[in-house]
């Protein structure tokens, strides 16, 4: 996407270390008034490293006297780790609570739930969290009718998301109307 005034630099690809160090060296270098990041636990990669490498870069940011503002899409302990199958759960668990502590130091932290704000905000204390929910960017316009029913799904994935109660409704309603379907 291009627009004036905007320059778009590629600077890191999922789980590549390097590349975030080579990131942490363009903040520096380019001394931003503001520093945005746009996170979620596992945007870094695959890989708890490059994540929780990642996952610094706000508060190494921050360090070096930038002003920092950090969204997050979701926020550690929500998710039981074992039900998403992360491996050395405890030690995954200490890094998820530390990285929560690190974004906790931004000067904004802008969450896309309110229940995220209440959490974070009984759990740690936190003065600076904001509620930032995520909504549709134009106005909404109604589909051609549908000649039968399809329920309509939008979600990121993962087994502690409630895909099994999805399905579950799903045959229920298929048991009313054998023609629903799931998009």
């Amino acid at each position: 996407v291009e627009m004036a005034g905007v320059q778009v630099r590629r600077a890191w690809r999922p789980d590549d270390v390097a590349g975030l160090a080579q990131l942490a060296r363009d903040l520096r270098r380019e001394a931003p008034d503001l520093a945005w990041f746009n996170l979620g636990f596992s945007v870094f990669g695959r890989g708890r490293a490059a994540n929780m490498i990642g996952l610094c870069l706000p508060a190494l940011a921050q360090a070096r006297g930038l002003s920092t503002v950090v969204t997050l899409h979701e926020i550690w302990g929500a998710a039981h780790l074992r039900e998403i199958g992360a491996v050395n759960g405890r030690l995954t668990d200490a890094g998820g609570m530390l990285a929560t502590r690190l974004l906790l130091r931004a000067d904004a932290l802008c969450l896309t739930l309110r229940a995220y704000v209440e959490r974070l905000r009984a759990e740690y204390g936190a003065p600076n969290l904001h509620h930032v929910p995520h909504g549709l960017f134009d106005e909404p316009t109604l589909l051609p009718p549908h000649a039968g029913r399809n329920l309509l799904m939008f979600a990121s994935h993962a087994p502690y998301k409630g895909l099994p109660g999805l399905l579950a409704a799903l045959e229920q309603l298929r048991q009313g109307d054998p023609q629903v379907t799931l998009t």
